[in-house]
């Protein structure tokens, strides 16, 4: 089986759980919760966690920070440095479980063409890949590296460089194989929460690309260039989603990668994504390690009976 490349940031996140009340502020102090974090290393926490083959590629960065994720990444299957100095990021966490974050990284959004030199990319099916690495500094290199990627490009997009960037996802989507979404995307990039079936489909023809969006509620839609499809599930025991986007597009990625179903990959990653959300923790505990692995174990020995 092929792997899958990851590229995407590791870094230290510092979350707090906080009230409604407008009074609440962001201190460091015994009620924060420091924990690794990042789109790179909870996407390669997934498929670590399935025993998915992986290489993840990030720049880490230096300084105390940087020593720390490296250090935790050493049983990782890693590629990636970095002169800069790695930042973190602060994590505010509703009851809801509903998260804002702030990013206040440079080392860890790092991208050489470099560390690449030594692989074969025939032995990578997929490379996964986020729009928070598409700084200034990087997003030609990347393009460049992209577009000689001759396997399929899984396209994540979040909130962190949504604005004014619609002429870079037309490019990426000439080259993706998908464009994982969530809702609250959905809805900055058609400019409207009264989204419906012919928004979507409309948002699709645009990019010319299939679309994959997760819904607020644990659902998921699909649009492609033919079909579409809702799938229904509803999320429960939310503690914190600050998990799910990059534990869902990690399983999803997985799962087409065994040769499941575009819908058996959706319901997969649904049950992966809704595992994460019910700790304090961004990625699988290992308790659930086996659980997950069966899960997807049974659906591999079954897919020819859909």
């Amino acid at each position: 089986m092929k792997s899958v490349m990851i590229i995407g940031e590791c870094n230290i996140d510092f979350a707090k759980f906080v009230s409604d009340d407008s009074s609440d502020q962001f201190n460091i102090d015994q009620s924060v919760l420091t924990r690794f974090s990042g789109s790179g290393y909870q996407i390669a926490s997934v498929l670590r966690s399935l025993n998915m083959p992986y290489l993840l590629a990030s720049g880490i960065g230096t300084g105390v920070y940087g020593e720390l994720v490296n250090d935790h990444l050493r049983d990782y299957n890693r590629i990636g440095d970095s002169n800069s100095t790695a930042g973190c990021s602060y994590t505010m966490i509703d009851q809801f479980g509903n998260c804002n974050v702030l990013n206040v990284g440079e080392g860890e959004y790092d991208f050489q063409q470099s560390w690449f030199n030594n692989l074969s990319f025939s032995d990578y099916s997929y490379v996964v890949i986020t729009d928070d690495m598409f700084t200034d500094k990087n997003t030609q290199a990347i393009l460049n590296f992209l577009e000689n990627f001759n396997g399929r490009i899984v396209f994540k997009l979040t909130l962190a460089f949504l604005n004014d960037r619609i002429n870079l996802y037309k490019k990426l989507a000439k080259i993706s194989s998908f464009f994982h979404i969530s809702e609250r995307i959905l809805y900055e990039l058609i400019q409207d929460e009264d989204c419906d079936k012919e928004k979507v489909k409309r948002l699709q023809d645009e990019l010319d690309v299939p679309l994959l969006i997760t819904l607020e509620d644990g659902g998921c839609y699909y649009q492609d260039f033919e079909d579409t499809f809702f799938f229904d599930a509803h999320l429960q025991n939310v503690v914190d989603l600050s998990g799910y986007e990059m534990a869902h597009v990690g399983a999803f990625v997985v799962s087409l990668n065994v040769g499941l179903s575009i819908n058996q990959s959706v319901s997969f990653a649904c049950e992966y994504a809704q595992s994460i959300v019910e700790d304090t923790n961004v990625i699988l505990s290992e308790d659930k390690y086996s659980l997950m692995r069966n899960k997807l174990a049974e659906l591999i020995l079954n897919k020819g009976c859909f």
